[in-house]
């Protein structure tokens, strides 16, 4: 069996897994973002967060993949409680 692409269905804070983890693509509707790892929750989205793969080679993606919802894309500005900051490679 083929591993998922990165072009499934967009995630939607509908899904039951999103709900739990207050997944958004309006981050800003979330007040209670809270710090971590040294990065303000307003500083925080997928783009930035270890567990996202860019749908492309671009260093802005605007959508990927998450691992936590592997059959979904996400949107790149989105946000869920489950974030953890990316370390960029040197």
């Amino acid at each position: 069996m083929e591993s998922q692409n990165q072009s499934g269905p967009a995630l939607t804070d509908k899904d039951p897994m999103a709900k739990k983890l207050d997944y958004t693509e309006v981050p800003s509707k979330i007040k209670d973002r809270p710090e971590k790892m040294g990065v303000a929750g307003t500083a925080q989205n997928c783009s930035n967060c270890q567990l996202f793969v860019g749908a492309d080679d671009s260093d802005q993606p605007k959508q990927g993949q998450c691992l936590l919802f592997p059959q979904h894309t996400v949107k790149a500005k989105a946000w869920c409680r489950s974030w953890i900051k990316r370390h960029l490679e040197n």
